[in-house]
C-alpha cells in the first residue's frame, strides 16, 4: 500500500506540473484573483482561464493529499533514508504551497523583471524539488541497493536537472523568443548578449547540445533500456525546443516541451536514486 500511495504521488506530482505549464503558457496564472478562493467562491465562474487555474489547485489538493499519506505510510512501514526523503517532499510541498499564495496575491504574472521571475520560477522549482523527492523514495523502496543500468548516476541527474532548472529561467523569465531562429541566434552563431533572456536562451539551447551528447555516450559505454530511453526522451525535448522557437511559441508545441522535460526529469531520478543513495539502508518495519 506504501507503494502504490508513492506513485500516486509521484504521478499526480508530475500531471500537477504538467497542468501548471498550461497555466502558464495559456496565461491563466490569474485566472482566479485571489485564493485560496477563486472569484470568492469555491467553484469559479464560467471563465476558461478561471476554470484553468481551480483545476490547477483542485490536482494541487489531490495532490498533497497523497504525498501527506504516503509519508505517513512510510515513516509508519520503514526505517532509513526513505523517510527523510518523504518527509523532505512534506516540507516542500508546505513551501509549495505558501508561495503558490504569494503568485497570486501579488499578481506575480503582471510583475516586470527579477521579481517576476524570482516568485514564478521558484514556485516551479520547489514543484521539482517535490517531485525529485517522491520519486527518490519510489525507487529507493523498490530498488534498493540495485544498479538500475544508469551510469555515473550523480553526474547524470546533475546535468539533467541543470538543464531543467535552465528551462524553467527560460520559461518564467520571458526569454522564449529572446533568440527567434536556430541554429543561430538572431542571426548570429554567438550572439551580442544585449539582455540577460538572450544569455539564458542561448545557455538553455546549447546545454541541451551537451546533455545529448553525454547521453549518447552513455548509451555507448552501457547500452540498455534506460540509458537508451534517456537519450531518446533528450533528444525529444530538443527536437520541441528548437520547434517551440521556430513555431513561436505555438502552444501544442511548447505543452509537448513541458510534457516530456518533467517527464525526463521524473525518469532520470527514478532510475538514478538508487545509485546516489547506493550503500544506505532502508529496513523495513512491520509491514509494507
Amino acid at each position: 500500500m506504501t507503494k502504490v500511495f508513492l506513485l500516486l504521488a509521484m504521478i499526480f506530482t508530475y500531471l500537477l506540473m504538467v497542468v501548471g505549464g498550461l497555466v502558464t503558457s495559456s496565461g491563466s496564472g490569474l485566472g482566479c484573483p485571489d485564493w485560496p478562493l477563486c472569484y470568492g467562491t469555491v467553484v469559479p465562474p464560467p471563465k476558461v482561464q478561471a476554470w484553468i487555474e481551480w483545476s490547477h489547485r483542485l490536482l494541487a489538493s489531490l495532490t498533497s493529499l497523497f504525498i501527506i499519506i504516503s509519508t505517513v505510510l512510510v515513516w509508519k512501514n520503514y526505517k532509513g533514508l526513505v523517510r527523510y526523503t518523504s518527509l523532505a517532499s512534506v516540507l516542500f510541498l508546505i513551501v509549495q504551497i505558501a508561495l503558490g499564495g504569494l503568485v497570486v496575491l501579488t499578481e506575480s504574472p503582471k510583475l516586470e523583471g527579477f521579481k517576476q521571475v524570482l516568485y514564478t520560477s521558484s514556485h516551479i522549482v520547489v514543484s521539482t524539488l517535490i517531485l525529485i523527492f517522491v520519486a527518490s523514495t519510489l525507487s529507493l523502496l523498490i530498488h534498493e541497493g540495485e544498479d538500475t543500468g544508469v551510469p555515473f548516476g550523480p553526474l547524470t541527474f546533475l546535468i539533467v536537472y541543470l538543464q531543467i532548472l535552465l528551462g524553467i529561467l527560460v520559461r518564467y523569465g520571458k526569454a522564449g523568443l529572446a533568440c527567434l531562429d536556430w541554429p543561430t541566434c538572431n542571426g548570429k552563431l554567438i550572439p551580442s548578449f544585449d539582455t540577460y533572456a538572450i544569455l539564458l536562451q542561448f545557455l538553455h539551447r546549447n546545454f541541451a547540445i551537451l546533455v545529448f551528447l553525454y547521453l549518447l555516450f552513455l548509451v555507448l559505454k552501457r547500452p540498455n533500456f534506460r540509458t537508451l530511453v534517456l537519450l531518446l526522451l533528450v533528444g525529444a525535448q530538443f527536437t520541441f525546443g528548437v520547434l517551440s522557437v521556430l513555431s513561436k511559441l505555438f502552444l501544442p508545441i511548447v505543452m509537448h516541451h513541458v510534457i516530456i522535460g518533467f517527464f525526463l526529469l521524473l525518469i532520470t531520478t527514478y532510475y538514478t536514486a538508487p545509485t546516489i543513495f547506493r550503500g544506505e539502508t532502508y529496513g523495513k518495519g512491520a509491514t509494507a
